[in-house]
């Protein structure tokens, strides 16, 4: 009789597991489905342009021997090419037009005249290298102005290897210009000059 009895609480309880099993089984297909489901909408309302989606904007950054190149947006919709010499100094950028085959607009600094203000200004004992080494990257800004010209939504960073000095500069844009295909020129501004490191680049 206790054999018996034993075998029937076994069987009970095993019987009691699969029911255990079974109820979280369903309860996983029913979150399966619910999670495909909401997957599947997800992507019907993204196919179908109907989910708000923040703008992708990528910028690019070259450099051979004595020259770097970077992109950067000047605005949502427009972008600007940077182009650095670094034996001259000189850092043009150029939007190209959308209405001719040209630029439609120019920017010009010279790197090594805004190298030797900061210079002039940090002391310490920082003076400027015969020779200097160049680093240029593009990131992104959003600076409030009144009026035109605005501040364009990219900054261009100029890092110094031998002083260790970064300079940023941004961009006047004229928007009312680009969009009549009016040629227009001005100076990148020195946003800002910093020394970051005594020398970013050491002999190894």
């Amino acid at each position: 009789m206790e054999k018996g009895s034993k075998m029937r609480q076994g069987a009970g309880h095993v019987s009691k597991n699969y029911r255990m099993k079974g109820i979280s089984m369903a309860r996983y297909r029913t979150y399966g489905w619910g999670l495909g489901l909401a997957v599947g909408l997800v992507v019907g309302l993204v196919l179908g342009g109907l989910w708000p989606q923040a703008p992708i904007h990528a910028s690019a950054t070259d450099r051979v021997e004595n020259f770097a190149i970077a992109t950067g947006f000047v605005d949502p919709e427009t972008e600007a090419v940077f182009y650095l010499d670094y034996l001259t100094g000189n850092l043009n950028a150029a939007v190209l037009s959308r209405m001719s085959f040209a630029f439609q607009s120019h920017f010009t600094t010279n790197v090594h005249a805004d190298l030797q203000r900061v210079i002039s200004v940090t002391g310490g004992g920082v003076q400027m290298p015969q020779s200097p080494n160049y680093l240029m990257v593009t990131g992104t800004v959003k600076i409030p102005t009144k009026g035109n010209p605005t501040i364009g939504n990219t900054a261009v960073y100029v890092a110094e290897t031998n002083t260790g000095i970064v300079m940023a500069y941004v961009i006047p844009w004229q928007r009312e210009f680009f969009n009549a295909d009016k040629p227009y020129k001005a100076q990148l501004i020195l946003r800002a000059g910093e020394q970051f490191s005594a020398a970013m680049l050491r002999p190894e």
